[in-house]
């Protein structure tokens, strides 16, 4: 296992490249023997805090790539989901708001 105090910034930005900012991942490429100390270093520097969060931003990326393909596709639950989350503001959503003058109810289902 790797000595916390010998890994360097270089190290850490090596081990979070193509993470998909899994901790888990950039641990045990790291050598350490926790979460919390891989968590500790990626946080320790802005660059490889930086880094860490562009690893999240691409399978973000790639995870709603992967949903437009199945909406595009005519995919039922992808249209369904889609539109409950972004969809909002044009009535769609998995709640229901009554207000009345004297109390709100919200229904989700």
């Amino acid at each position: 296992m790797a000595r916390t105090s010998k890994i360097k910034k270089a190290d850490v930005l090596k081990a979070v490249k193509g993470s998909s900012g899994n901790v888990s991942l950039i641990r045990d490429r790291l050598g350490l023997k926790d979460w919390t100390s891989a968590k500790k270093h990626i946080e320790k520097y802005a660059e490889t805090k930086q880094a860490f969060e562009d690893e999240q931003q691409i399978i973000l990326d790639l995870a709603e790539h992967q949903l437009k393909k199945k909406i595009q596709s005519g995919e039922p639950w992808a249209i369904k989901y889609y539109l409950s989350r972004k969809g909002k503001p044009r009535g769609y959503g998995d709640e229901m708001k009554v207000v009345s003058e004297n109390y709100e109810i919200i229904i989700e289902g």
